[in-house]
């Protein structure tokens, strides 16, 4: 297929709230809101989600987990605002944002099928006309595959790597 002319894409990650850098999402916000896409995609690990992290945490950077999910909903909301309600926004779940499913299978798995324990619920995209693409799946735009990625590179830090091992396991680019 084909997109319309002038239709306008725009596909950003790795934002890992809270420990964003305030003053380059609020470029991306004015860049959003003077450029209007057609389209945002959101590459995955929007979200931190530190405060259930399988990893040792840092007791100096101590996050509640209700602020971090508050913070996080605050960026989609203002990315939302941004593009404006005709604009198709599509959040790839990274690795970060896994951290809630396995916390919840882990910690409390009677919990995991309820309605509003999932992470559309939690940070509210369905309120914000977002789609929620599961972690390891991959949004196709004009054959053009975007995904967060789950493939590690043993070989680092040889450029490429991982990009190498994509397109070898998918059979192309």
């Amino acid at each position: 297929g084909s997109a319309d002319a002038g239709t306008r894409l725009v596909m950003f990650g790795d934002v890992q709230i809270p420990f964003h850098d305030t003053r380059v999402l609020g470029g991306v916000s004015r860049f959003l809101t003077h450029w209007k896409p057609n389209v945002l995609v959101l590459l995955g690990d929007i979200a931190d989600f530190y405060a259930i992290s399988d990893f040792d945490r840092s007791p100096l950077r101590l996050h509640n987990f209700q602020d971090e999910i508050e913070e996080v909903r605050y960026w989609l909301r203002r990315w939302r605002e941004d593009v404006g309600s005709e604009c198709s926004i599509y959040y790839i779940e990274g690795n970060h944002e896994e951290r809630w499913r396995r916390f919840l299978l882990r910690r409390a798995p009677e919990l995991a099928g309820v309605e509003g324990m999932t992470l559309t619920s939690l940070l509210g995209l369905e309120g914000l006309g977002m789609t929620l693409i599961a972690y390891e799946g991959y949004l196709d735009y004009l054959s053009f595959r975007m995904m967060h990625g789950s493939i590690v590179s043993n070989a680092a830090p040889a450029a490429g790597m991982t990009a190498r091992r994509y397109i070898i396991a998918e059979g192309g680019s």
